[in-house]
């Protein structure tokens, strides 16, 4: 599959909409090799990010952009994330599922949402830098800081995921 040169809408927080520029997508063993930004195109910054195909009424928006057997590609909406970096799955999970049970400023707990993403940046000696995501549902607007563990807040979305 490629897409390369395309402009899309995407539902965003509030309900505008914003637009973003699809510079290349490429899938190749259940692997999707994303490269989007908002103004122009970014060949030196490769990210590959995956995510669960599990939604629930939390999720935050998104369109199919493209459907096919083993995957989905998906254009999502602006939303918060917990994210933290990782060197295995479980160290990752137990970031982010520290902070969604009440590890922030105001011991606020989150459902254990979808989508889980997993994000690989090319590292400068290499290598992949890994950072777990999770939303923290489509009706955040003012997430509390963390205060354990490696866990931080983001806002994330405006871009295109392969969802496996």
């Amino acid at each position: 599959v490629a897409m390369a040169g395309a402009t899309v809408s995407i539902p965003a927080v509030g309900g505008a909409a914003a637009r973003v520029s699809l510079c290349g997508v490429r899938i190749g063993r259940r692997r999707a090799s994303p490269s989007i930004g908002r103004s122009g195109c970014d060949a030196r910054r490769r990210v590959v990010a995956a995510a669960s195909d599990k939604t629930d009424e939390n999720s935050p928006p998104y369109q199919v952009a493209q459907r096919k057997d083993l995957y989905e590609l998906r254009i999502y909406g602006a939303y918060y994330v917990t994210r933290a970096p990782y060197s295995n799955r479980e160290q990752g999970l137990a970031s982010l599922m520290g902070y969604i049970e009440g590890g922030n400023e105001e011991e606020k707990t989150f459902p254990a949402t979808q989508p889980l993403i997993m994000r690989y940046v090319d590292a400068p000696d290499g290598g992949f830098e890994k950072t777990m995501e999770l939303s923290l549902g489509k009706d955040v607007t003012d997430p509390p800081a963390p205060t354990t563990g490696e866990a931080r807040v983001a806002a994330a979305g405006g871009e295109l995921l392969a969802v496996v």
